[in-house]
């Protein structure tokens, strides 16, 4: 079974000088040629895709892990990172003087 929608096309009214609407059929429900829609894809297409729902397409992550490498990613959270500033740095400082300029490396 095809999914129809109803565009509203113009059509003149040769009475008056505005235009009035006429419904033609679409089968593309989205307008748009993005592949990604699945209403732009074959029927077949869609079905195989749509048969494998639920299906992860990796491991999983986190909570898939061993509880002991679970603790040990755990253990450094709330770590900062070697490139962060020490508050008050002179190195802050210059970057929030920078903030908002231009690089001037682009075109």
């Amino acid at each position: 079974m095809f999914r129809q929608i109803y565009k509203l096309q113009p059509k003149r009214n040769f009475h008056t000088s505005t235009p009035i609407f006429a419904t033609t059929r679409s089968n593309n429900m989205s307008g748009n040629t993005n592949p990604g829609n699945f209403a732009n894809r074959p029927k077949e297409e869609v079905q195989e895709i749509a048969s494998k729902g639920g299906q992860a397409s990796h491991s999983g992550g986190f909570a898939s892990m061993d509880p002991d490498k679970q603790r040990e990613i755990a253990s450094k959270g709330g770590q900062a990172s070697s490139g962060s500033f020490e508050p008050g740095s002179e190195r802050a400082r210059e970057a929030g003087r920078k903030g908002g300029q231009a690089s001037g490396g682009g075109s």
